[in-house]
């Protein structure tokens, strides 16, 4: 397991692409509802805010992943889903406010139902999953995913130390240069035998 994880490739997109992508997810469990507070909205018009980007998530989920998977490649697609949530980052940076939080939501949510998809694919079909073993290698997987899921909420909250304005955009030039450093270290092109890409 220890050798998995020394993979450069591995490596990369646990710590560049899957755990900034779960800390990111954290704009919708931590930042939204503590942000549309001020605006006098409860605990039960966020709730069906949630129920409805999820609704979103479960009809459009499917199909928008099997056609960015088609026009992309699952190494490209994970790309382009880590970009997605950098730039919703970006949107509320540049217009810090009720509507364009509510946006990032819905923006959240579609980028949401392919990107999981998307990840699971591109690191199912990495050669060095087959070495190690599927069901280790899924094991480690759900591992960072949560290891993700639980630091995000910290990363959050001392982001907003700087204020919600500053917190967002700092968080945002962070997801980019975690994309940047996965397309210098860990995206290329394997051989025919490896269709990762």
């Amino acid at each position: 397991i220890v050798k998995f994880l020394c993979k450069k490739r591995v490596a990369a997109f646990f710590l560049l692409i899957l755990i900034p992508f779960m800390i990111a997810l954290s704009y919708r469990e931590y930042f939204f509802p503590l942000y549309v507070e001020q605006f006098g909205i409860d605990e039960v018009q966020i709730g069906r805010i949630y129920l409805g980007c999820g609704v979103l998530v479960l009809y459009i989920g499917p199909y928008l992943s099997k056609r960015i998977l088609k026009m992309f490649g699952a190494g490209k697609s994970i790309m382009l889903a880590s970009l997605c949530m950098a730039f919703n980052m970006a949107f509320f940076f540049l217009m810090p406010n009720l509507f364009s939080v509510i946006a990032g939501m819905v923006i959240l949510s579609v980028v949401i139902s392919f990107a999981y998809t998307c990840q699971y694919t591109y690191y199912e079909r990495m050669r060095e999953c087959s070495e190690v073993g599927m069901g280790n290698a899924m094991g480690i997987y759900s591992m960072f995913e949560n290891l993700g899921q639980t630091i995000g909420p910290i990363v959050y909250g001392a982001a907003l130390m700087l204020g919600n304005r500053m917190g967002i955009g700092l968080l945002f030039v962070l997801m980019i240069l975690m994309v940047g450093l996965f397309i210098i270290f860990g995206f290329r092109r394997e051989k025919s035998s490896d269709t990762v890409f």
